[in-house]
């Protein structure tokens, strides 16, 4: 029987100094016709495969056994990932990023901001020598001030740091999936946790007192004050709860402010109400990613519903499109005023960008003189009206068009109820009664 030959090989250099060498199958690649340089073509129209070896020399004839024993374990268990110097973080980031294309901009461009540090920093290092020492490294920088907002000054808020390690976990473990890289290094750096309080520490106002916190008699207080706004039923419907570009993207056509098709669902297995109920159906939300603006159906899988009007707003609806409607004549502008029918338009009959939108909410606040919360606090004041109004969970999730809440052909008559009744109660504090 022939003697198995010995895989680590000595080899004397001539400085005298000696390495461990080891040559091992890693797989295949194409095999390339040495004249053109090209993959050679099968018969079959594919690249003829070949035995992709790789050397591998080392100082100490310990570490030599060590490294070639799991690889040759991992090679039999289907794990072992191609050694690759050549594919850097940025390039690793590019092949993840071209996975998401089918999603929405708006969410690409999320996980793009999430990587810009990473790949600012440690960008050129070839991806499978990253280690989580770097990662630490960059969460201690983000932590530190010395990375800061994307177009922006501020440093970055603790949420957005473990935004920005959790995007780098899924990227790596997708090259770990693709045997692209060995190990995630991401994956065991804990995330950010809020500062531990001092329980003597009486002085110091906790972040919600910083952000600023509405109770009904704010909100209240602030819908009263924006009365004569031109821009208070917009107001009125963030305050009932919908997204930022849920309002924006509102159109006259989702409104029927007299209730005549109640009866009627908007769409198949869309609830019925009581003739004579006005509604609107949300089923857009206008949001500009890198300065485009996109619409899309709204963000999560219970966005798209019909929301019951309380009577107060149907009111202001209404107004708002006689408005719209002397604004057509008076301008002149006929049918290149507001041509796609948003509700939310300014005189010219064009609709404010979001965050222009944000910034007439933010100074309507402080007109009124009431503490600062931004629009998406309007979605959290109402949120927490219904709940210490002791709605059930599920209508409330309905209302906010949470993603849990999943409505069954059985369950969608009941839940109109409640939707309706909703309606009625936020209508009724809001309104002052």
């Amino acid at each position: 029987m022939a003697r198995k030959t010995e895989p680590i090989k000595k080899v004397e250099r001539a400085d005298g100094k000696t390495r461990y060498r080891f040559v091992i199958d890693v797989g295949k690649k194409p095999k390339i016709d040495k004249t053109t340089g090209r993959p050679v073509i099968g018969p079959d129209g594919q690249p003829v495969m070949t035995r992709d070896q790789r050397t591998f020399t080392f100082d100490k004839e310990r570490d030599a056994k060590s490294e070639w024993n799991r690889m040759k374990h991992e090679r039999g268990q289907g794990t072992l990932v191609k050694p690759d110097r050549k594919t850097t973080v940025n390039q690793l980031c590019e092949l993840w990023l071209a996975t998401k294309a089918d999603l929405k901009p708006s969410t690409v461009r999320s996980y793009v901001d999430a990587l810009a540090p990473l790949r600012e920093r440690h960008g050129h290092v070839p991806a499978q020598q990253l280690t989580e020492e770097h990662i630490e490294a960059l969460k201690a920088a983000a932590l530190a001030g010395e990375l800061r907002k994307i177009g922006g000054d501020g440093p970055l808020a603790r949420r957005t740091i473990n935004l920005q390690l959790q995007t780098m976990t899924s990227m790596f473990a997708w090259g770990v999936e693709k045997k692209r890289v060995p190990t995630n290094p991401a994956a065991a750096v804990a995330r950010v946790r809020p500062p531990i309080v001092d329980p003597d520490d009486l002085e110091t106002p906790d972040a919600a007192a910083l952000r600023g916190v509405w109770q009904l008699d704010d909100a209240v207080a602030f819908l009263r004050s924006v009365h004569d706004s031109r821009y208070y039923a917009g107001f009125f419907l963030a305050a009932l709860g919908p997204r930022r570009g849920e309002v924006l993207g509102l159109r006259w056509d989702r409104c029927d402010l007299t209730g005549e098709r109640a009866d009627r669902p908007w769409w198949p297995g869309a609830p019925k109400f009581l003739p004579g109920t006005p509604t609107i159906a949300i089923t857009r939300n206008r949001v500009v990613v890198a300065g485009t603006e996109h619409v899309y159906s709204p963000k999560s899988r219970g966005g798209r519903r019909v929301l019951v009007l309380p009577q107060l707003v149907a009111q202001a609806l209404r107004q708002a499109r006689k408005d719209q409607a002397a604004e057509r004549l008076a301008t002149g502008l006929g049918e290149h005023y507001n041509p796609l029918g948003y509700v939310v338009v300014d005189a010219d009959g064009t609709a404010p960008r979001p965050q222009t939108w944000s910034e007439r909410w933010d100074a309507a606040v402080k007109a009124a003189g009431l503490p600062r919360i931004p629009l998406h606090g309007a979605r959290h004041c109402a949120a927490s009206l219904l709940g210490d109004m002791g709605m059930p969970l599920p209508a409330v999730a309905a209302w906010l068009g949470q993603s849990q809440v999943s409505v069954t052909a059985g369950y969608t008559h009941a839940m109109a109820e409640r939707i309706a009744q909703v309606s009625t109660a936020l209508g009724n504090a809001l309104s002052g009664r």
